[in-house]
């Protein structure tokens, strides 16, 4: 049993962490998600142990939290198409 994990870990340290760009897509598939259904709480769950490879800087930590809070306060965008509102 000691041997899996010594060879799960191995292996999640060989994965690189995403990059710049791959992390801003990563971003916006995991608020695209839906948080209501289990296959988007799965996807959401899969995105957050991707970017959790990633290492932040202080400096990079601050613009990629204000960029993560700019998105949270805009929210959801609903279809405007369709009629319906959401009041």
């Amino acid at each position: 049993m000691a041997w899996v994990t010594t060879a799960a870990l191995a292996l999640l340290a060989q994965t690189a962490a995403p990059t710049a760009r791959e992390q801003k897509a990563l971003v916006e598939a995991y608020f695209a998600a839906d948080a209501k259904t289990e296959a988007g709480q799965n996807e959401r769950r899969r995105i957050q142990r991707e970017l959790a490879a990633v290492e932040l800087q202080p400096s990079a930590a601050q613009k990629e939290l204000a960029a993560i809070l700019k998105r949270w306060e805009k929210g959801r965008e609903f279809e405007k198409k369709s009629g319906q509102r959401f009041w």
